[in-house]
């Protein structure tokens, strides 16, 4: 029976000491939880706070790219307007600088015009000329040939 007894003291005292370390592990285990949780806690704010400041990001950027946006419009329809003025006053010059010139072609042409019909006109005194020398030459040289004796 001592041997029992010494068995069932061995037992108690083995057994007091697990419930000993599992009191340890028990406590270490939630002082790990403790620990786990605290971090998760840790984790979670600092993911809303990078959820705060992505969101004002992404709204800065946004508003940046609109008046990027408007100012982008406004540039570049102030360009269209400069361009039609200058295209505006391009054709006007064109179109003074063709008439103009269509002007002078039209003097040219007048011109010519005078200078060919006066040139026709002396062609045509030229060739009276011709046809009454021709007509004379003949009378003179029978006139002197037969008269002139």
């Amino acid at each position: 029976m001592k041997e029992v007894e010494l068995e069932n003291s061995l037992v108690l005292e083995s057994l007091e000491l697990y419930n000993r370390k599992y009191e340890i592990l028990k406590k270490e285990q939630r002082e790990l939880l403790t620990k786990i949780d605290q971090k998760v806690e840790e984790l979670k704010t600092s993911n809303e706070m990078i959820e705060d400041w992505t969101k004002t990001l992404a709204r800065a950027l946004a508003k940046q790219v609109e008046e990027l946006k408007d100012s982008n419009s406004e540039l570049i329809s102030g360009i269209e307007q400069e361009l039609i003025h200058a295209c505006d006053d391009k054709l006007g010059q064109i179109e003074s600088r063709t008439v103009s010139f269509i002007e002078t072609t039209d003097k040219l042409q007048v011109k010519s015009e005078k200078r060919f019909e006066s040139y026709l006109g002396r062609k045509k005194a030229i060739d009276i000329l011709v046809y009454i020398n021709l007509s004379i030459v003949p009378l003179l040289v029978i006139y002197l040939v037969f008269f002139k004796k």
